[in-house]
């Protein structure tokens, strides 16, 4: 049986349902690509979750240090540095990234900006690919919602979150 399509799914994201639904289809014998015009794992693992976390954690062993003394440490004071911790941040998001690039067994990426030429063709950059379906997984932006007396951001007065 001869293809009609390039593709039987392309998926455009790679963030993480992009990459799940890519596998998943893989996993059932498909021919699959996902189109990405940045970075595989999304806003959650280069943007978001992942380095924000890190960030949190990291601020709360300044928190531990000052009670450490009561806990038999010696010296618990320690230095920080801001560009130790951008460094460690930025090698462990992209060994994030190569693990969910070398997980995605018989799928290809294709890199740059997806457009549709029509419903079964995309122009991904310079290549022109065909698919029998696609998978829009772009993710979103937030939607501030028209209620008077909203205010965004949050205003922060004495500790309490004012809305």
């Amino acid at each position: 049986m001869t293809a009609k399509y390039d593709y039987e799914l392309v998926v455009i994201g790679a963030g993480s349902g992009g990459l799940a639904a890519a596998q998943q289809a893989a996993d059932l014998g498909k021919r699959v690509a996902i189109a990405e015009k940045s970075e595989i794992g999304g806003t959650c693992v280069n943007r978001g979750c992942i380095p924000t976390k890190l960030m949190i954690y990291a601020a709360q062993f300044a928190k531990q240090q000052k009670v450490a003394g009561s806990y038999g440490w010696v010296n618990p004071e320690g230095l920080f540095d801001w560009p130790d911790l951008k460094q460690a941040m930025n090698d462990y998001i992209e060994s994030l990234r190569k693990s969910q690039t070398e997980n995605l067994d018989g799928i290809k990426i294709l890199r740059g900006q997806a457009t549709f030429i029509d419903s079964h063709t995309l122009q991904i950059d310079e290549t022109t690919v065909t698919t029998e379906f696609v998978l829009i997984a772009v993710g979103s932006r937030p939607l501030m919602p028209d209620i008077p007396g909203y205010v965004y951001p949050p205003q922060i007065c004495n500790g309490s979150r004012l809305v």
